[in-house]
């Protein structure tokens, strides 16, 4: 295998795992750090209901998957930094718990999917857990990174599917 289709194939590793979550656990919520291939994966293989939360930190890549999405209603783009002055809480890991601290009046557990695939992976895992459904599943690619392992082992359900690069956590029964 050329080194070229190497790297495109790890950069895409996680497709079949997440094809096929999508596919079975029929998520309506979505939440996903980190837009792009993964968000089209999910729009294919989801419900044409579905909602999905995308969150970047990075403007150019930010721009590009608004162009990419910008007619798809079941998509909502936000950008955010990931370096903030204390006192602030809109972040990029944190922005999604803020939201939905906003909409309920708490954290609520409103995600049925939750993909990472950005940075800070092992801060996303954490601050997912707060507003993952316990039915909820949360996905994540490059999962053979050892640093992810505490946050990865702090889910009640871990599977990792090592030939993909990514591992499925859950908090409740999958």
């Amino acid at each position: 295998m050329s080194d070229s289709i190497h790297k495109r194939s790890q950069w895409k590793s996680y497709e079949r795992v997440l094809s096929f979550i999508c596919r079975t656990q029929k998520p309506k919520t979505i939440l996903e750090w980190g837009p792009g291939h993964s968000s089209q994966v999910i729009l294919n293989n989801c419900d044409s209901d579905c909602s999905v939360l995308s969150v970047e930190h990075n403007h150019k890549y930010f721009m590009e998957a608004a162009d990419r999405f910008s007619k798809n209603g079941n998509i909502e783009l936000s950008c955010r930094s990931i370096s903030l002055r204390g006192g602030q809480s809109a972040g990029y890991v944190t922005y999604p718990v803020l939201r939905s601290i906003n909409c309920h009046g708490k954290e609520k557990p409103e995600y049925d999917l939750v993909f990472v695939d950005g940075r800070y992976r092992y801060d996303c895992m954490i601050a997912a857990r707060s507003i993952l459904k316990p039915e909820g599943v949360l996905v994540l690619h490059d999962s053979d990174r050892p640093s992810y392992a505490p946050a990865m082992s702090s889910y009640a359900y871990l599977r990792h599917f090592p030939e993909h690069r990514t591992s499925v956590m859950s908090n409740g029964n999958n």
